[in-house]
């Protein structure tokens, strides 16, 4: 151990950079909120190919150790005069007495190491004369769509995102949004480096607000959209916009057309990437439970998570292969807050069937093969061009099999 310095000391705890002899640098944080969630979040970002600090909690013998370094670095300090910040060392071998001890009087018992991260934030980024240069860099761009979907799916909101409410005079109004401090970039060039740091993961947000996009009312929450290129790139435009505004940059028509582009790609790359991993939520309910998050809140996360991810798949379209009809963004809500997994059944209620004829189509290979034809618009001559029946009468059809095809035979007969 070679220094230690202070980096924050508030309401949410204390920060300290810890050097090593080696030059290698970690952040040693003390708070009072478990890691858990900010370890799965983290887990989750670099699944996708996201540059996030690995995270992990420092307890048991892992925290004596880490006191005995603190400590006996800060007796040589001391013993030789050496040029450091001893208070700093002082005050650091303190909280973490405190936290190991469960001191009552002391509320930050949680210590978490991470990786120290290097660069500057992007509000400081975009406050910068060469601005234009990273909002044109199209590895920023692929990064920042990259990362904005890996957030999607953790449903951390307090990041970068479009939202809606946030123009009183207009609050269905999508706007962009961004916090200046927990996406940082370091490099330029095809070397632009974006990190995230301050992971947090709360799924299950969205569908509670009943939103696709982000919002804040008291809680935060994140945009849905990276799971659907058409939505993204409705977000993305609104997050641009506001970029512009932050840098004093004007975007040309096609500077921003690249700009979109890149996102979305980016943005697909990271989803496809995460949802073939496989996160169910049993998967991260152990995930959980392993980082040390409570019983109660670990079985609400969970909860979320099922629902959030469940949004997720009909967004990105995973069940058209089972049902051929993309539910609306209302009935996609709808359909994740309703119990149990997500089957052709359950997909057939929240577009509008009963749940007898739900059950009655979803259990019959033929009869849900018929539906799928019929939605995806399969008709005889005779059916007039612009006719395309709805979700009832398509089902009613995919029942009865000489009802189906009277109606996509073609004029000369049934043969189809």
């Amino acid at each position: 151990m070679n220094n230690i310095e202070k980096l924050q000391d508030g309401n949410k705890g204390a920060v300290f950079k810890i050097t090593g002899d080696d030059g290698n640098e970690i952040v040693i944080k003390l708070q009072n909120e478990s890691p858990a969630r900010a370890i799965v979040s983290t887990s989750i970002l670099m699944s996708a190919g996201v540059n996030a600090p690995p995270i992990k909690s420092v307890n048991g013998d892992n925290l004596s150790d880490l006191q005995k370094e603190v400590n006996d670095f800060l007796k040589r300090a001391q013993d030789e005069g050496q040029v450091v910040d001893v208070a700093a060392a002082q005050q650091l071998a303190e909280c973490l007495d405190k936290a190991a001890r469960q001191d009552p009087g002391y509320q930050f018992h949680q210590v978490v190491e991470m990786d120290f991260v290097s660069g500057i934030g992007l509000g400081k980024a975009l406050a910068q004369d060469n601005a234009k240069s990273l909002l044109t860099n199209p590895a920023f761009q692929k990064q920042l769509g990259q990362m904005m979907a890996a957030d999607a799916f953790v449903g951390n909101g307090d990041r970068i995102n479009a939202r809606t409410g946030e123009d009183k005079r207009n609050p269905n109004a999508i706007t962009g949004w961004y916090n200046p401090n927990n996406l940082i970039i370091e490099g330029e060039g095809p070397d632009v480096q974006l990190k995230a740091i301050d992971n947090d993961f709360a799924p299950g947000v969205n569908i509670t607000m009943g939103k696709l996009f982000g919002g804040d009312r008291g809680i935060s929450w994140n945009s849905l959209a990276a799971a659907d290129p058409a939505h993204f790139k409705r977000e993305i435009f609104a997050v641009v916009q506001f970029l512009e505004k932050q840098s004093g940059v004007q975007l040309s028509p096609q500077e921003l057309k690249d700009f979109i582009d890149n996102a979305v790609e980016g943005a697909k790359e990271g989803m496809d990437i995460i949802m073939d991993v496989g996160y169910t939520p049993d998967r991260v309910d152990m995930i959980l439970e392993m980082a040390g998050e409570p019983d109660r809140s670990r079985a609400e996360l969970v909860e979320g998570f099922q629902q959030h991810s469940q949004a997720l798949s009909l967004l990105a379209g995973s069940m058209k292969e089972s049902v051929a009809v993309k539910p609306t963004v209302a009935q996609i809500m709808h359909i994740a807050k309703a119990p149990g997994e997500l089957k052709a059944e359950k997909v057939l209620m929240g577009i509008g069937l009963s749940e007898a004829e739900a059950k009655e189509i979803a259990g019959d290979r033929e009869k849900l093969e018929r539906f799928n034809k019929l939605m995806k618009g399969k008709k005889g001559a005779h059916v007039p061009k612009d006719f395309k029946p709805s979700v009832k009468e398509a089902a009613l059809m995919a029942k009865d099999e000489s009802v189906y095809k009277q109606f996509t035979q073609k004029k000369s007969g049934f043969k189809q």
